[in-house]
């Protein structure tokens, strides 16, 4: 018995709120539908979070009915279990789910008369149990049981009504989060926007031989039977160092292989100063992965950088987001010397050269000049000039 494993797709999920991922995520489908191919699969399982948001974008939708309609028909031998994670519209995935065809099931609400889902191999019997994702307040109301007040508490109703067969393989997926905070690595995607998933107990799932899971976003194994995929992408800084891919776990050998993928479009997290982001750590990425990946830039200065993403757009094409490691750069406004009642009787030229102070002068005694100058390459003067014009010529549209 040969399962591939994979999770969290986020279909429609966007770098930072505004880069679009639709052609990344397409290729990364095209690439799973190889390794079906390649490693001859039992039964494909998604675990959920197959989409970004319960308001699920069209092309989103195109990606995972090209991807079922590619490869459930192509692969007639393999059996398909898709559930439900806190991201998806379950009643959206749930939908007409009772009319798929024989080797395809879409599990989005619970139905414990279909537990489970047997497949008999070389003489032995292996047991599927999908189990839907759901929120607290959600299965509470749908069982008007008031003891229901936990994550756990749902998949201990849930279990107890299930009768396990010892004498075979015994199979369960769902989308939740194991109680090992200790022991795992939680990312910045992994934040709900929709409710927290409350943690679970891994004890609670000892009694079957594997356990497939979604959520975490890192691949990872718990225990001795606990598997997370983790997701198809690195879908935030945090995740930048984690290889992304699907997992193929096969019972008869009792191997469990993790496969990368390769995206089309990586993602990078690079750290320090200007110069050295623009010299030294540029010389580590090669021309297409400068002008083709996404890349979370971290500055180490002790002062903003007023042109930093022009600049560093002209060496890193895709950037994704610029921050100060320093970050009492945006907290610490002792340095301007100026209260409110003092700011009203400044004129604009006086308040800009305020400004100028505040985004380049460290010391206080410090010339002006001579910084400015040295990071900017224009005399003060030139700058105030500059801006003097700038500003009447908006006063002169503005009457």
């Amino acid at each position: 018995m040969r399962i591939l494993h994979t999770a969290d797709w986020h279909l429609g999920k966007k770098l930072n709120e505004y880069i679009d991922l639709i052609e990344v995520q397409e290729d990364l489908l095209n690439q799973i539908q190889n390794i079906l191919k390649e490693e001859e699969i039992d039964v494909f399982v998604l675990a959920g979070d197959i989409y970004q948001s319960i308001q699920v974008s069209d092309d989103a939708i195109r990606l995972l009915n090209e991807f079922l309609k590619e490869t459930v028909r192509k692969f007639p031998q393999t059996l398909f279990l898709i559930l439900n994670g806190n991201h998806d519209p379950a009643e959206k995935l749930n939908f007409g789910s009772e009319l798929m065809i024989e080797n395809l099931k879409i599990i989005a609400k619970l139905n414990e008369k279909h537990f489970p889902i047997s497949i008999s191999k070389n003489g032995t019997m292996y047991d599927f149990y999908p189990i839907p994702f759901y929120r607290v307040n959600e299965y509470r109301y749908l069982l008007s049981d008031s003891t229901i007040n936990e994550t756990k508490d749902i998949y201990k109703n849930i279990l107890q009504n299930i009768s396990i067969n010892k004498n075979h393989k015994n199979i369960l997926i769902t989308h939740t989060a194991i109680d090992f905070m200790s022991k795992q690595e939680r990312v910045d995607s992994e934040e709900d926007t929709y409710g927290n998933v409350g943690l679970v107990p891994s004890e609670i799932f000892f009694d079957f031989d594997l356990v497939l899971l979604g959520h975490y976003h890192k691949h990872q194994k718990f225990e001795r039977n606990i598997y997370y995929s983790g997701s198809i992408y690195k879908y935030s800084a945090s995740e930048y160092n984690n290889k992304k891919g699907v997992l193929i776990h096969d019972l008869k050998e009792e191997t469990h292989q993790f496969i990368e993928l390769s995206p089309k479009k990586n993602l990078h997290y690079i750290v320090g100063t200007f110069q050295e982001i623009i010299t030294k750590i540029h010389k580590q990425f090669n021309k297409h992965q400068t002008e083709n990946d996404y890349f979370y830039i971290e500055l180490d200065e002790k002062n903003l950088i007023s042109y930093a993403k022009d600049e560093l757009s002209r060496y890193y094409k895709n950037i994704v987001n610029i921050s100060y490691k320093n970050e009492d750069i945006f907290s610490n406004t002792s340095k301007i010397n100026i209260n409110h009642k003092e700011i009203n009787q400044l004129n604009e030229i006086e308040l800009f050269k305020k400004f100028l102070e505040y985004l380049y002068l460290d010391e206080e005694d410090q010339n002006l000049d001579d910084v400015l100058y040295e990071q900017t390459g224009f005399k003060k003067q030139e700058l105030l000039d500059t801006y003097q014009e700038l500003w009447e010529e908006f006063r002169k549209h503005q009457s």
